[in-house]
């Protein structure tokens, strides 16, 4: 099934003046791949949707109230500002042109006293390096960083204050 069409209004010079997607139905339900709590926040991943531009999560405790995060056009939404040691419900939204789509299967999260990880946005080899960039907070302390030949042998250890990369 064909879920959208993008239309491209292009200039002789191959300039883009407009580019306007139009979908056919409302965005796929997208589902949470995982939640990781921590201090006073929750991260949500998922994998994206194909016909969605924009996502968004709904949360709850036990009181029934229900919160909305902010949009987002990544794989991850951070819901901060959560009480420690609550449980919170989570449902992950998609949007498009149509609309939103239906929720996702809710997910449960204990809020607890870890510090989120950092996002690791890109790692690469250069110049037999490894690079790798990660979001920082000006209070991080350190960032260690484990390593080796698989994801089952992770023996080596590589400790820095440098924030935003390291190689």
């Amino acid at each position: 099934d064909v879920l959208d069409l993008t239309l491209s209004l292009m200039t002789p010079t191959n300039y883009s003046r407009l580019n306007k997607t139009i979908s056919f139905r409302e965005a796929i339900t997208p589902q949470i791949a995982e939640l990781i709590p921590g201090k006073n926040a929750v991260r949500v991943l998922f994998d994206k949707v194909p016909n969605a531009t924009e996502y968004y999560v709904t949360y709850s405790t036990d009181d029934n109230k229900v919160y909305e995060s902010y949009k987002t056009i990544t794989n991850r939404i951070d819901v901060d500002s959560l009480a420690d040691g609550k449980t919170y419900e989570f449902k992950l939204y998609a949007i498009n042109d149509k609309g939103a789509s239906q929720p996702s299967a809710s997910a449960k999260a204990i809020v607890n006293q870890s510090a989120l990880p950092p996002i690791i946005w890109d790692g690469f080899i250069t110049d037999n390096k490894l690079v790798i960039g990660y979001s920082s907070d000006f209070d991080d302390g350190n960032y260690t960083i484990q390593y080796g030949t698989s994801k089952t042998k992770l023996n080596k250890e590589f400790v820095s204050n440098v924030r935003g990369m390291v190689s």
